[in-house]
Parts: C-alpha cells; sequence; structure tokens
C-alpha cells in the first residue's frame, strides 16, 4: 500500500519534475536521461537506478492490459483522423482540379489557375499524410496482435 505524500512532499515532487521533466522526456535512450539528471547535478548512481525504475515500470505498463488498451486506443485514433485527413485531402485536391478544368462555370484566368494548383498541392499533401497516419494506425494494431 502506497502512502500520501505530505504537502512538502508533494511540493518537491511538483519541483522535480518542473527541473527534470522536459529535459528527460526529450531523450530517447536510457542513455541520454542518465546524462541528463548528470547535468542537471543529480550524481551518476542515482541517475542511473532512477531510470532503470522508470523504464521497469514502463515495460510492465506497456504489456498490462490498460497498456495494451491505450495503445489500441492511440492507433485506433491514428486510423480514423488518418482516413479524416485523407478525405479532407481528397475533397480539396478533387475540388481545385474540378476549378482548374473550368467545371461548374469557372473561368480559366491566371490566379484561378494558380489558386487550383496551390490548392491541389495542399489537397494531395493532406491526402498522403492521412494515408501515412492511417498506416501507422493499422500497423500498430497489427503488431500488437
Amino acid at each position: 500500500m502506497l502512502e500520501r505524500f505530505t504537502k512538502d512532499q508533494k511540493e518537491a515532487m511538483d519541483r522535480i519534475i518542473e527541473e527534470i521533466g522536459p529535459g528527460v522526456s526529450s531523450a530517447r535512450s536510457a542513455d541520454k536521461m542518465v546524462h541528463v539528471l548528470m547535468d542537471l547535478g543529480w550524481d551518476p548512481d542515482s541517475a542511473e537506478q532512477f531510470v532503470f525504475a522508470i523504464h521497469g515500470t514502463m515495460r510492465r505498463y506497456v504489456v498490462s492490459d490498460a497498456g495494451r488498451a491505450a495503445l489500441g486506443k492511440f492507433y485506433h485514433r491514428c486510423m480514423w483522423l488518418g482516413i479524416v485527413w485523407a478525405a479532407a485531402g481528397a475533397l480539396i485536391g478533387l475540388s481545385a482540379w474540378a476549378a482548374a478544368a473550368g467545371l461548374p462555370g469557372a473561368q480559366q484566368t491566371p490566379k484561378a489557375l494558380a489558386a487550383a494548383g496551390i490548392l491541389s498541392i495542399i489537397g494531395w499533401t493532406s491526402t498522403t499524410a492521412g494515408i501515412v497516419y492511417f498506416l501507422r494506425g493499422l500497423l500498430g494494431n497489427t503488431k500488437r496482435a
């Protein structure tokens, strides 16, 4: 059973989180995390023990039911956002193409063609990004199963 922190302990924890949070969260490896902590004045043994404890906790969480559910939710969100981005991009791209082609009574002026070209690039880029994001979610779900 975990004991409750006192007000002073909570304040100390908040200060530690504010101090080490940004540096540790931006580090992409355990070694870099240890170096960040050492740069903040931690001794090497304490920094290594701290990072080792965090990695162990994260590994246990990722394989737990709650961790797997959180990952599944994240990947499903990626898939839905990918669908939305791809559909919106396709709609913008097709609309720009239709405007450039002079469909439903559009006049083909140089400005209209330039605007249609820019919108077309934006639309197809969004579609590509949406497809990539959808595949990220799909492949992430496939690896989990």
